[in-house]
């Protein structure tokens, strides 16, 4: 799969971004998770179910997924935003 133009422009914004202690909430309450996860300013986490910042505990795996060019496409990416507290 070849990355369209506007994939290369958003995978150039991605941060790599600790989100020790922030909330977000989901259809059963708010929650915290631990980590590191992909920040786009202006649009939020990267997330796969529309709640949950795709994160992961272990941040050089992240830095690996940008080295090796970011996200294929962002068909099924929705951001998410912390809960504002």
């Amino acid at each position: 799969m070849t990355r369209t133009q506007k994939t290369i422009d958003l995978n150039n914004k991605l941060k790599i971004v600790n989100i020790d202690g922030l909330k977000f909430k989901d259809n059963f309450g708010v929650f915290t998770i631990s980590g590191w996860a992909f920040e786009i300013e202006d649009l939020g986490f990267v997330s796969y179910d529309g709640f949950t910042p795709y994160a992961l505990t272990n941040k050089k795996t992240l830095q690996e997924i940008l080295n090796q060019g970011g996200f294929l496409h962002y068909d099924t990416v929705i951001f998410v935003q912390p809960l504002n507290e």
